[in-house]
């Protein structure tokens, strides 16, 4: 898995994706986690194998309805995705669990918006929230956040770099590193930026 934290206010949607990823052989890599969709003035970025985002990523990019329509069209794009996943790259059930933010200014709403699209290993259903505010992930507990965390940039990476020392100690074989970008949604912008590296690690994990 990954780090994947999303803060949202009316005027802006705050996306932070960490860029490292594990190879079976234990190998570390880097990997794109975040992917923009113009037409819709969103952002989508997952935590996970990445299987059903390189089989959706051009449905994605190229869709051309509104922030509204491609919430409700994901679902069944995600559900096409995991479906040729399978027949295409032979993934294996445990490397289709998915979740995925999207991001968008709402025209409807006049702010902007965040959804959760979740998948778990077994299940054919897409289970979609509304995101208030936050979703943060990795999530342990709220012993874990850090005190007096503030819903911008510094926040975010605040809570990044606690992420990733947490999971290298509790869990050395999670990707979580690499490079930390952020993602930012307004009303008439979208701009991607690295914020900054975390420390290195081994060259093997696990």
């Amino acid at each position: 898995m990954s780090i994947l934290n999303v803060f949202i206010t009316p005027e802006e949607g705050l996306i932070g994706v960490d860029s490292e990823c594990t190879f079976p052989d234990g190998s570390v890599g880097e990997y794109g986690k975040v992917v923009v969709a113009p037409a819709a003035n969103a952002v989508v970025a997952f935590r996970g194998t990445d299987y059903v985002l390189k089989a959706a990523i051009a449905n994605i990019v190229c869709f051309g309805g509104e922030l509204e329509q491609m919430a409700g069209c994901l679902p069944d794009m995600l559900k096409g995705a995991v479906d040729y996943s399978r027949k295409n790259f032979q993934a294996q059930e445990e490397d289709l669990k998915l979740e995925m933010v999207l991001v968008g200014y709402s025209q409807a709403e006049r702010g902007v918006v965040g959804h959760l699209f979740r998948r778990d290993v077994g299940s054919e259903e897409i289970r979609v929230d509304r995101i208030q505010n936050r979703f943060i992930a990795p999530y342990w507990g709220g012993g874990d956040v850090p005190a007096g965390l503030s819903d911008n940039r510094d926040g975010l990476c605040m809570l990044a770099r606690s992420q990733s020392l947490l999971a290298r100690e509790r869990e050395p074989g999670f990707a979580a590193g690499g490079r930390y970008f952020i993602a930012s949604v307004k009303r008439r912008s979208i701009s991607i930026a690295q914020a900054f590296e975390f420390p290195p690690r081994p060259e093997k994990v696990g």
